[in-house]
């Protein structure tokens, strides 16, 4: 069975509030399947009404956020 080697904060892009990298750390390719987790943002990163975006293999992809709570300001 292979594994997934744990998540490493990767560098920022443009405009970038969070980065994640997830690699296979095993020698077959893995099937697709769903990666969940969790992220804290500071007050104001990311505004009443934003959303986010994954970058996954150059392409831009939406993607689900299950907000827990806000900020006074709105901002998650």
């Amino acid at each position: 069975m292979s594994q997934l080697a744990l998540p490493a904060f990767a560098s920022l892009g443009t405009g970038g509030i969070v980065a994640l990298k997830l690699q296979n750390a095993g020698a077959a390719t893995l099937q697709g399947g769903v990666t969940t987790f969790g992220q804290v943002f500071e007050m104001g990163d990311l505004p009443k009404g934003g959303g986010l975006v994954a970058q996954i293999g150059g392409r831009t992809v939406s993607v689900q956020m299950d907000v827990k709570s806000t900020y006074a300001d709105g901002s998650a």
